[in-house]
């Protein structure tokens, strides 16, 4: 593999590699970027989005998720630095997956019932909104959570009586005027199921970069495959 550097374009402080430079100016639709740790994964990603500004792209058309608020933080720095143009930098999506479900969430909360004030519950507001419930099924409030969470993730066999419970389960949670941590991926998920809703939200964000993508969960790999096109 070659690691002969090259200058990127428009980016005169920045040398990457062939493979990097090739990957960040690359105009394939979808593209997989593999690498081991610490060979620069983050800054092809930031330099991708650089390259998009410099082309005049909307950074409202750009969105990256990554896996804290912090690494966000510094990623919208690192490309006001890199680009030179903080103000564009700003105006780019970047956050983490369930930041990024919350402005769907947001958005569309008149479709689950909710109005736009809706807040968002912590462990401890969630295990007292799931007391009543966690008592008539002999379970902690814990245990509930962590079935009301297994019923909504991708891939599994849920029964009548899971259907049932987490009903109830949205129900206590829109009487509270809250959703659960789950819920800002859940119902997004549901919502671009339908092919109208899913197409209105991969033209808001046509271009979709995910950090450590290997670290995802299966709940935000099916968040991530219905916004990116699947």
């Amino acid at each position: 593999s070659s690691v002969e550097p090259v200058s990127v374009p428009g980016a005169s402080l920045v040398t990457l590699t062939q493979e990097q430079a090739a990957a960040a100016s690359s105009t394939s639709r979808s593209l997989l970027i593999v690498a081991v740790a610490g060979s620069g994964k983050t800054t092809v990603l930031i330099e991708r989005i650089c390259a998009f500004l410099r082309a005049g792209v909307s950074p409202e058309l750009i969105a990256m998720t990554t896996f804290t608020a912090d690494v966000a933080t510094a990623l919208r720095t690192r490309i006001a630095a890199r680009s030179g143009q903080a103000s564009l930098a700003t105006r780019v999506t970047i956050g983490t997956f369930h930041s990024l479900g919350l402005k769907l969430c947001r958005a569309e909360a008149a479709t689950f019932g909710y109005d736009t004030r809706f807040r968002v519950a912590n462990d401890r507001d969630a295990e007292r909104l799931a007391g009543g419930l966690a008592r008539q099924a002999g379970v902690s409030p814990a245990e509930w959570l962590r079935r009301m969470d297994h019923a909504r993730m991708p891939g599994t066999i849920v029964t009548p009586a899971m259907t049932e419970s987490l009903r109830q389960w949205r129900t206590v949670l829109l009487e509270a005027r809250v959703l659960d941590y789950t819920e800002l991926l859940a119902r997004p998920i549901a919502l671009l199921e339908d092919p109208v809703r899913r197409a209105a939200w991969q033209a808001k964000w046509p271009i979709l970069l995910v950090d450590e993508y290997q670290d995802a969960s299966p709940l935000e790999t099916r968040f991530l495959q219905l916004l990116a096109g699947g």
